[in-house]
């Protein structure tokens, strides 16, 4: 197993503790996004990685779409994902 694998399971099992991060409030949609990643950070925290995951991807995907949708000047006609 690789040095970065290591320190990846390491941050994971708990043994060590994660970088973290928060957006500064000029970002945009700092405070949502900085709630968003205080819960994923809670969550592995808990041992929780499935909610993790999954409130990453809802992040990302939810942060996606608004950013499509204030940035595109051709608005798709679907709010679907891979469609954007």
């Amino acid at each position: 197993m690789g040095e970065g694998a290591a320190r990846i399971r390491a941050i994971l099992s708990g043994a060590v503790p994660g970088p973290s991060a928060s957006v500064p409030p000029q970002g945009w949609n700092a405070d949502r996004l900085n709630q968003f990643l205080a819960e994923i950070d809670d969550s592995l925290a808990a041992g929780n990685n499935e909610r993790a995951v999954t409130l990453a991807y809802a992040c990302l995907e939810g942060f996606y779409k608004t950013f499509a949708s204030a940035r595109l000047t051709a608005q798709p006609a679907t709010a679907d994902l891979v469609a954007l």
